[in-house]
């Protein structure tokens, strides 16, 4: 169940990119849901760099580094900055494809008390799209999602930028344009063509 009073929240993402552009709707549906709480997402920073300031998240943090690397040992030694850095949170959320439970454990022996782990892969091989998937971890505990589709908040300096690649390819930036990419870094991730 989800804590009611929570002012700081994490979330944890370790994902490549397309798997964390599916997992916005549900970030989207924690921020609706803790509207007055700071959010910050640790992950890889390039990657963030999609949800840093652009409403998903108010700081973001790397964990490539050996204080985030303790945590997936089975005897770890906890960097005191660590220690207090994941006890300022009310409430961890864990994307992951694969749930580790040593990593849970030491999250919680390092200060990070409250968290949910969302499964951002079907275990049982399950036939659905993967947003779908998420959102129904968070219908489950009672949180239901304003929209299903992954939205990214552009900046002016990222639409100047599409605008003059667009003009270089020989794009008219007064057609609609559709981009599709039907691949993916694992099979089981791929989406079957006849659902497109």
């Amino acid at each position: 169940m989800l804590p009611q009073s929570v002012k700081r929240v994490l979330i944890v993402h370790q994902g490549a990119i397309g798997d964390f552009i599916l997992s916005l709707p549900a970030i989207a549906s924690l921020r609706e849901h803790y509207q007055k709480a700071h959010f910050e997402i640790a992950g890889f920073p390039k990657i963030l760099s999609l949800a840093y300031g652009r409403y998903y998240a108010d700081k973001v943090i790397s964990i490539d580094g050996k204080e985030w690397a303790m945590l997936y040992m089975e005897r770890p030694i906890f960097s005191q900055r660590l220690v207090d850095y994941l006890s300022m949170f009310d409430l961890g959320v864990i994307f992951t494809a694969n749930p580790n439970p040593i990593f849970v454990e030491n999250l919680k022996r390092a200060g990070l008390q409250h968290f949910l782990q969302i499964r951002t892969l079907p275990s049982n091989g399950e036939q659905i799209h993967i947003t779908d998937y998420i959102l129904s971890s968070l219908n489950r505990i009672g949180l239901n999602a304003s929209s299903m589709y992954p939205r990214l908040y552009l900046t002016k300096s990222d639409r100047l930028f599409a605008e003059g690649f667009l003009k270089e390819v020989g794009i008219r930036g007064d057609k609609t344009l559709i981009a599709i990419h039907p691949g993916s870094g694992g099979k089981k991730k791929v989406w079957m063509p006849e659902r497109f």
